[in-house]
C-alpha cells in the first residue's frame, strides 16, 4: 500500500511519473506493483520519448543509462525538460573488489564467456562518458547500500541480468548450480552480504 504515496500531492501539486520502457511485460509489472493512478506507463525507448516539448521537470534513468544511445537520449532530454529541469542518472552497483563479487565474476566469465562483459556494460559510472552527458554536472552522491539476501533472492539476482542464461540455455543449470555453491560458501545464518553502493549523478 505504501506505493500509493510515491507521488505525493504535497503543496497541492498533483505529480505524475511517466515510466518509459520498451518491454511490455516490465511495464505491466511496474503498473501492478506501484498500483498508483499517477504512474503513467509508456512503451517506448529512451531515444524516442513520446511526450510533448518542455513537459517534465525531472528525468531519472535508474540502472539503465549504460544501455542507451546517449546522443539521441540527450536530444530527447533537451526537448522534453522544462527550463531548469534536472536529470538524474542512478546505479546500484556491487563492490567488485569484494571476494564474493570477484568469485561471481569468475563464474560468469568461465561459464558465459564473451556474453558477460562486466557489470553495467563495462561503463565507468563516474567516468567521462557519464559526466560529459550533462550540460552542467552539479552533484554526485554515493552511499552504502549493502544487501543481506536469502538464497532465493540471490539466485533471482544472478538470473535477472541481461547476460544471465535463460532456462532453455544449455548452460543454465550449470550456472545456477555454481551460484548456489557460491551462496553456500559465503552464507551466514542462511543469508549472504552483497556489498553494494548507490551512485546518483545530478545535473542538467
Amino acid at each position: 500500500m505504501r506505493h500509493r504515496y510515491l507521488f505525493s500531492d504535497a503543496f497541492g501539486l498533483r505529480l505524475f511519473c511517466y515510466g518509459v520502457e520498451p518491454n511490455a511485460e516490465m511495464l505491466c509489472a511496474a503498473k501492478e506493483q506501484l498500483h498508483c493512478s499517477q504512474f503513467v506507463p509508456i512503451q517506448s525507448t529512451a531515444e524516442e520519448i513520446p511526450l510533448p516539448d518542455h513537459s517534465v521537470d525531472f528525468i531519472c534513468a535508474a540502472q539503465s543509462f549504460h544501455w542507451f544511445d546517449s546522443v539521441p537520449f540527450r536530444a530527447e532530454c533537451d526537448r522534453i525538460l522544462r527550463p531548469n529541469g534536472k536529470i538524474l542518472l542512478i546505479w546500484n552497483t556491487k563492490d567488485t573488489d569484494s571476494p564474493i563479487m570477484r568469485d561471481y565474476q569468475e563464474i560468469c566469465t568461465r561459464i558465459l564467456g564473451t556474453r558477460f562483459s562486466g557489470f553495467h556494460n563495462r561503463l565507468n559510472l563516474s567516468g567521462k562518458e557519464v559526466l560529459s552527458f550533462f550540460h552542467s554536472h552539479e552533484h554526485t552522491l554515493t552511499f552504502s547500500n549493502d544487501q543481506f539476501v536469502s538464497m532465493e533472492k540471490f539466485l533471482h539476482w544472478c538470473l535477472s541480468s541481461s547476460y544471465s542464461p535463460q532456462k532453455d540455455d544449455p548452460c543454465y543449470l550449470y550456472f545456477l548450480d555454481e551460484c548456489k555453491k557460491l551462496f553456500v560458501r559465503y552464507c551466514v545464518s542462511d543469508k549472504i552480504l552483497l556489498p553494494s553502493n548507490t551512485i546518483v549523478h545530478i545535473g542538467n
